[in-house]
């Protein structure tokens, strides 16, 4: 595939066609080799980057990414988080419910049980760097990104990749306990 940017009338669903907007970023910043972080939904397009453009990534950091067939459990929850008024509740939420905002997170991003839970956001308030990640955090998993969402739930059930073709060091962070990916 080519790795120049596609056409505005180009589509840029697929992981391919995202991989090509990947490079076609990076040269356009005049980047001719970098690592690489994915997380989540990153997955798939940064897979087919490093599988696409070797010369260009060093490493790749992947972060519970998708690299695998997927389907959303509880879409019609994600799809409140992605509208305005989610966003603008989650955005509430965090500045008046701090504490609660956390115990939250921390409770949707995985499967401990009540008092693992219960120590995770007590460490996770006690430290102040921390506690003010997870709270920005928020703003990154809510907001305007309803297109991007459907276009996740369209493309990762058939998601097909080479992942023995990716040629660069790769660092797999996920933990037995993500509930999600």
């Amino acid at each position: 595939p080519s790795l120049h940017a596609p056409s505005r009338a180009a589509p840029v669903a697929t992981p391919t066609q995202q991989a090509a907007l990947h490079a076609a970023l990076l040269d356009r910043l005049g980047v001719e080799r970098c690592g690489l972080v994915c997380w989540s939904g990153g997955g798939p397009s940064s897979y087919q980057l490093a599988i696409d453009a070797p010369d260009r990534i060093s490493a790749v950091v992947a972060i519970a990414a998708v690299s695998k067939p997927y389907t959303f459990e509880h879409p019609s929850e994600e799809r409140v988080l992605f509208s305005r008024p989610g966003a603008w509740l989650m955005k509430e939420l965090a500045t008046h419910a701090p504490k609660a905002t956390v115990k939250a997170m921390v409770g949707e991003e995985g499967d401990l049980g009540r008092a693992e839970t219960k120590a995770l956001v007590h460490q996770v308030w006690e430290d102040e760097a921390t506690r003010d990640w997870v709270l920005r955090w928020v703003a990154t998993v809510t907001g305007h990104r309803t297109h991007g969402f459907d276009n996740d739930r369209a493309q990762f059930p058939d998601v097909d990749l080479d992942l023995g073709s990716v040629r660069a060091p790769v660092l797999l962070v996920h933990a037995d306990t993500d509930s999600d990916v």
